[in-house]
């Protein structure tokens, strides 16, 4: 998806989200209202309807521009969190769970405070469980993600044009009224991954040597072998309400994917614009070439500071899990008979 689609679909991804966007709007607004009758129920309460804003916000923009870390991680992550904030809303300034909220200095939070300063000991095990578990899943994430072997992408496009040689009637990518046919760009995409396109692409480049050398012990491999992984590494991606198609070719090396990307695009236009003579009929498009494949500078995979992130948030929420655990066990043995609660 280019900038242009980007910024036009990014407000209607952000749309879909209206209903809890104006929900947790409301909810807001009603927080701040009452803001003097409740005070401390009242700034969880905003936190967490700011916070659901702020979530709508972000997996909007995610599906926008596709990506599946947003969209199915952080974002149900982030609405986990705004619900731990509303419960904790709902009990905050109470005496007791049954009890309506109050100012008074005895409330539920503050008689947490003194259990814990009361067992020094019991909240001494849960920080040094929760920094462990903390440093453990971080530093493992980070070792991975610059273990893992990186991927380049190079992305060459074309354009499909109406054929002045085509009959009347004949399907086109786009009629004379300009309307486009997403079922004529569908059908394009799997001729680019045809063995006729795919397969001079991989004699232009010698492939079944070179990636022989790589997976097969320098054995030549089969061109079903090396089609069948040219397919994995090849992603196409039609523009929206265009006639382009974008080719996209993931490689470890940036070089190698930007000439298959090329490669790929040059047999697919030679396939239409060249046709055998027996072909010379042919109602297929006029296929240009609007951009060449360059080179990646960085890699798309894995996304370093992405999975790092993901590594600290992780950890936090596992480190929060297992220090609250040890402090419930030691809460529970405390309670037995003949156990210290000052230990």
């Amino acid at each position: 998806m280019n900038d242009t689609n980007l910024s036009r679909e990014i407000p209607n991804y952000i749309l879909a989200q209206a209903p809890v966007l104006l929900a947790s709007l409301g909810g807001l607004i009603i927080a701040l209202r009452f803001w003097r009758k409740a005070p401390t129920a009242s700034l969880w309460a905003a936190g967490a309807f700011a916070l659901g804003i702020f979530t709508c916000t972000l997996v909007g923009i995610g599906q926008a521009v596709g990506s599946a870390a947003a969209t199915h991680f952080i974002g149900p992550v982030l609405r986990a969190v705004t619900y731990i904030f509303l419960l904790i809303g709902v009990y905050a300034g109470r005496t007791s769970p049954s009890a309506m909220p109050t100012g008074s200095p005895e409330s539920i939070w503050q008689n947490v405070l003194s259990t814990v300063r009361a067992r020094p000991g019991l909240l001494a095990v849960s920080r040094m469980l929760f920094t462990s578990v903390f440093l453990v899943v971080v530093i493992t994430s980070t070792l991975v993600t610059f273990i893992l072997p990186e991927s380049f992408v190079s992305k060459a496009r074309i354009v499909l044009r109406p054929n002045s040689s085509n009959a009347v009637g004949t399907t086109a990518p786009q009629s004379a009224s300009g309307i486009f046919d997403p079922h004529f760009i569908q059908n394009e995409c799997e001729v680019l991954q045809s063995e006729a396109v795919l397969g001079k692409a991989i004699d232009d480049l010698d492939l079944n040597k070179e990636w022989g050398k790589k997976y097969a012990n320098g054995d030549r491999l089969k061109t079903s072998e090396t089609m069948a992984l040219l397919r994995a590494r090849m992603d196409l991606r039609p523009v929206l309400n265009t006639s382009v198609i974008e080719i996209r070719i993931y490689s470890e090396k940036p070089d190698e994917a930007a000439k298959i990307a090329n490669s790929i695009a040059v047999a697919y236009r030679d396939h239409w614009n060249f046709p055998a003579p027996a072909a010379s009929t042919s109602n297929g498009p006029h296929v240009e070439i609007l951009d060449r494949a360059v080179p990646g500078f960085r890699p798309v995979w894995p996304n370093k500071p992405l999975n790092i992130t993901l590594g600290v948030l992780i950890g936090l929420l596992l480190g929060v899990l297992a220090g609250a655990g040890a402090w419930w066990v030691g809460l529970q043995a405390g309670k037995k008979p003949g156990a210290n609660p000052q230990s």
